[in-house]
């Protein structure tokens, strides 16, 4: 007989369904556990791949940034138009000057070339000069010596004929000559 303090024997399919209900209460609560967990996890990985998309996408929008900047073209065109800014005219000022400069080489050419005629016309007409000066510088000399020799020949040419051995002017006289007293007798 059963005893009173022994607790009521329940059967044997309500026991393994109250131990299937704590296991299946246990089971579920570590469902709820793991799913309040994944639950966890996946809203951090959210949160992770929210960054990482914004951060993706400041990546990108840096990158267009970046090549836009790196796209040399709008560069080379800046660049273009400063240097045709600066340097046209300054091209257009050498051109000018060049200009000029040939056109002052042609006239100190010409100034050169006119210069050099006039001194050759005045080296020439100098040269003409002193060639007709030293051509008529002869004439004041040769007519003092002429007037010096006829003087000389009208001075000297009858004392010496007179003295000549045999008196040359005393014999084209037909005279006669006496050496001792230098006398001609006979004209």
């Amino acid at each position: 007989m059963p005893d009173d303090d022994t607790p009521p024997q329940q059967p044997r399919h309500l026991h393994l369904v109250t131990r299937d209900a704590e296991e299946i209460r246990e089971m579920l609560d570590l469902l709820g556990t793991l799913v309040a967990s994944v639950s966890d996890r996946v809203e951090g990985q959210s949160d992770k791949l929210d960054k990482l998309t914004r951060t993706a996408a400041e990546t990108r929008a840096a990158a267009f940034h970046a090549k836009a900047q790196m796209d040399l073209k709008p560069v080379a065109d800046a660049i273009a138009k400063t240097l045709e800014k600066t340097i046209t005219p300054l091209s257009r000022e050498l051109v000018g000057l060049r200009r000029d400069i040939h056109a002052d080489r042609k006239a100190i050419k010409a100034d050169i070339d006119s210069l050099l005629q006039r001194t050759s016309a005045a080296i020439v007409a100098r040269d003409r000069q002193i060639a007709g000066l030293q051509a008529r510088s002869w004439i004041p000399f040769a007519a003092i010596g002429a007037l010096v020799l006829v003087m000389a020949t009208a001075i000297l040419a009858p004392w010496a004929l007179a003295k000549i051995d045999g008196g040359l002017l005393c014999w084209a006289a037909d005279g006669t000559w006496f050496v001792s007293s230098g006398t001609c007798v006979g004209i």
